[in-house]
Order: structure tokens, then C-alpha cells, then sequence
């Protein structure tokens, strides 16, 4: 891979991991009608959501400080909303670890992942539906919004399914606010983010750069974490004005066009 290919690479790694429009599925429509290859080897994809995740941990500094500063002085509130975040990952653990395989073979099918898209896109405009009150109140994360909330990010390891915009919106009709539901959003990328880098950091050691160019990973994973960090002031910004329903039409409109070159061509 030249450079110019690591950064389009990492580009579309930092907007579509965040951004509500699925990273999985984006990557592998390009393969299927650009010719854009996904990542070769784990080594690039280690460094790519490397980048992503120092984004969250920057984008969300202040938070992450509170909870590790309430969790030295024991205080409850800190403590269960750590809890929650651990629940969150539960359903996604426990999905990887039954059907990992199958998951990952689903990501060949752009039949699949056009109909998730599409699916994403019902999921975003359903917020659309919620009740008006929910604008100005919000409701505590507890243990079950957060395994609900979990089942949403299982549901989102389908190619085409948008883990934030699914997660968010099943917090947002759990009763969240819309800042309380993209943050909790995001929080609980964190530990996902981190296992798939572990799960792949052993590879990654063996294959080494593998042709790669060095100065070229590290400054494609710098792009993404740059480019992650836009999207997430971009996504805030738009979920403060109630504005997911732009994503939701993008990702119909993708995945209705999507479906049918597949079934013409």
C-alpha cells in the first residue's frame, strides 16, 4: 500500500467508525464496487483503531477523569456507571464467542450488508417516533438499560449494522437523553476497541510492518484519530439539534442503491 492509499484508509476508518453509518459495511461495499481493498494483515488494522481509539479517550477525556476520580474515592454513582459500562459488553462477548465465524464470513455478502444498511437507517429515524418529553429529561443508566443497550452493540457485529447509531438509539428509546445516550455510546466503545486491538496485537507482532511503511502507518493512524475526533464533535453536534435523520436517509438511499447493482450487474 502506498501512503495515498493508508490515508483514504484512514479517513474512512476515523468518519465511519463514529459517524452512525457503519465502518464494517463501508469498507466492504468499496472492496465490492471500487476495487478498494480492506486492510491487509492485522499490523495496519492494530494502528488504525488505535487511532479511533485515541480519539474516544481525547473526545471524552473529561468524563473518563470524573469516573477515575470517583472510583478512587468510592463514590456510588461512579462505581455502578462502570458497572454499566462492564454489563454493556456482555452481550457482544458472549455473541463473538458463539458465532465469531459466522459473523465474520457475513461480511463477503453485500446482499447482507446493503439490507442492514437499510436497517440502520430505520433504526436513526426511528428516534424520529420518541416522545417530545424525551427532549428535556433523562433517565439514570442502570444495569438493564445497559444490557439492553449491550444487545443493540451485539446486534451491530453484523456487516452494515451502525454500532453508535444502534446503540444510541436503543438508549435514546430506553429513556437516555441525547448527550447521556451518545456518551454512554461511546464509553462502552472503549473496552470493544481495546479487546479488538489485543485480540489482533499477537498477530500484529508476528507479521511485523510486512512491506508496509512505517511513516506511513503511524501517520495514517495520527489521520484517523484526528478524523475520529471531528466526526465525534460532528455527531455531538448534530444529535444536539436532532439532526441522525440526515445518516438514516444516507444509509437507506446506500443501502437501496447498493442492493441493487448487486442484483443488476
Amino acid at each position: 500500500m502506498n501512503i495515498f492509499q493508508l490515508l483514504l484508509l484512514a479517513v474512512i476508518q476515523g468518519l465511519t467508525e463514529f459517524l452512525p453509518v457503519s465502518s464494517s459495511g463501508h469498507l466492504a461495499l468499496c472492496q465490492e464496487f471500487l476495487g478498494m481493498k480492506s486492510p491487509d494483515g492485522a499490523t495496519l488494522e492494530v494502528f488504525l483503531h488505535g487511532g479511533t481509539l485515541i480519539s474516544v479517550l481525547i473526545f471524552y477525556r473529561a468524563k473518563l477523569l470524573t469516573l477515575c476520580q470517583g472510583l478512587w474515592k468510592r463514590e456510588k454513582a461512579s462505581w455502578l456507571y462502570c458497572v454499566a459500562l462492564v454489563l454493556s459488553c456482555l452481550p457482544a462477548m458472549v455473541v463473538y464467542k458463539l458465532a465469531g465465524d459466522k459473523i465474520e464470513e457475513s461480511f463477503t455478502s453485500v446482499i447482507l450488508i446493503a439490507s442492514c444498511l437499510i436497517v440502520t437507517g430505520a433504526i436513526l429515524l426511528s428516534q424520529q417516533l420518541l416522545p417530545s418529553s424525551s427532549l428535556s429529561s433523562s433517565q439514570p443508566m442502570t444495569w438493564w438499560r445497559a444490557l439492553l443497550t449491550g444487545t443493540a452493540q451485539a446486534v451491530a457485529m453484523l456487516p452494515g449494522i451502525s454500532r453508535s447509531g444502534s446503540t444510541i438509539t436503543a438508549a435514546r428509546w430506553l429513556g437516555l437523553g441525547g448527550a447521556e445516550a451518545m456518551e454512554f455510546s461511546f464509553l462502552m466503545s472503549i473496552p470493544i476497541l481495546a479487546g479488538g486491538i489485543i485480540l489482533k496485537i499477537g498477530k500484529a507482532c508476528q507479521e511485523g510492518m510486512d512491506g508496509l511503511n512505517p511513516f506511513g502507518v503511524i501517520l495514517a493512524a495520527a489521520v484517523a484519530a484526528i478524523i475520529g475526533f471531528l466526526a465525534l464533535k460532528l455527531l455531538k453536534l448534530l444529535q444536539f439539534r436532532g439532526k441522525l435523520q440526515y445518516f438514516g436517509y444516507y444509509c437507506l438511499a446506500l443501502g437501496l442503491l447498493s442492493l441493487t447493482l448487486k442484483l443488476v450487474l
